[in-house]
């Protein structure tokens, strides 16, 4: 069960259209998070679109999202890690956060926002991507971008795109995923 400190620690802005007309099904409400990702997606007449949050406490709304994961796939599963009987390190690097599934860490964490701008019918949001793994021997140099804007007639625009601001030769995105 995920408890309102929980999503109030995530919570970083809300969005919704409410038409005047009569037909309900074109009227929304988003709920966005510290990563620029929507985690609440709320549809009158449809209910809530994202999956429900029944993980645990250590990793709610980093993977039931709607976001974008960048993935070095020649790092990903390439490295040995001794630290967790033999699996080598995954290389995910999630615009939600960190998974939280070891003992002795703070109990998530969200990428930080670096920039947030709302006018107009429209928000838009930078952050800073995160291993989704912890601990890594990777360091995360991603940054998202996210813009949300509310066309009218029940029509939302989202706009997105991610900067690697890797130094190094070898740390280079081969995959993106997004919604």
């Amino acid at each position: 069960y995920i408890t309102e400190a929980i999503e109030s620690s995530n919570f970083q802005a809300m969005m919704e259209h409410n038409g005047n007309g009569e037909d309900k099904s074109k009227n929304w409400k988003i709920r966005i998070g510290k990563g620029g990702n929507i985690y609440s997606h709320v549809n009158e007449v449809l209910g809530e679109l994202i999956p429900p949050q029944e993980r645990d406490d250590q990793d709610a709304w980093i993977d039931e999202t709607t976001m974008m994961v960048s993935v070095d796939i020649a790092l990903n599963f390439a490295v040995p890690n001794k630290m967790s009987g033999g699996k080598n390190f995954q290389h995910y690097v999630h615009q939600a956060g960190a998974y939280n599934r070891d003992v002795g860490l703070p109990p998530i964490f969200y990428s930080p926002n670096i920039a947030m701008h709302c006018a107009n019918h429209s928000c838009a949001f930078a952050s800073w991507g995160q291993h989704a793994h912890v601990p890594t021997i990777f360091e995360s140099d991603i940054l998202y971008f996210t813009r949300f804007r509310n066309c009218g007639d029940g029509v939302m625009e989202i706009t997105q795109g991610h900067y690697n601001t890797a130094y190094k030769v070898n740390d280079r995105i081969k995959l993106t995923n997004t919604p």
